[in-house]
């Protein structure tokens, strides 16, 4: 899995035009786009793909689900940015084309507990294994991890 994690696809209906890299129409089709975006996190993410792309997104929806964003995507509302991991647990739609993103990127992926729930084993073993697929790629200079999962026992 860890080599899926920071990966990312464009996604759209089966009936639009393909949008992306491969060509001027692509990108032009890009930049004219509607787009669909997810939280505030990976519309900054969005944005900043867009942006390495040379234009700024047409934001027309948001929405935090990333089934409701993948839905929205294949009812042809728009254009979205779905990340791999998302995409290993959700449904695939008939109507719903993926294109994988080629760009190099970094996606952080935040984990947040309090220090009561950080006791129970199930929240633990979800906060190892979430360190654990990160083992080995490219990390940010500062990682903040709580001492009982930095160090998996």
């Amino acid at each position: 899995m860890a080599d899926r994690i920071g990966g990312a696809h464009l996604a759209r209906h089966a009936t639009d035009p393909p949008v992306g890299g491969g060509g001027g129409g692509r990108r032009q089709r890009a930049r004219g786009a509607r787009w669909i975006s997810g939280c505030p996190s990976c519309q900054g993410n969005l944005v900043d793909v867009c942006s390495v792309a040379g234009f700024q997104p047409d934001i027309t929806y948001e929405t935090d689900d990333y089934i409701a964003l993948q839905g929205l995507a294949a009812a042809g509302l728009g254009v979205a940015l779905l990340p791999d991991l998302m995409l290993m647990a959700t449904r695939h739609d008939a109507d719903l084309v993926l294109k994988p993103l080629l760009q190099k990127r970094f996606r952080r992926v935040s984990v947040v507990t309090t220090r009561a729930l950080a006791s129970v084993p199930g929240v633990t073993e979800t906060m190892q294994a979430i360190v654990g697929v990160g083992q080995g790629l490219l990390l940010p200079e500062k990682v903040l991890l709580p001492e009982s999962v930095a160090e998996p026992a």
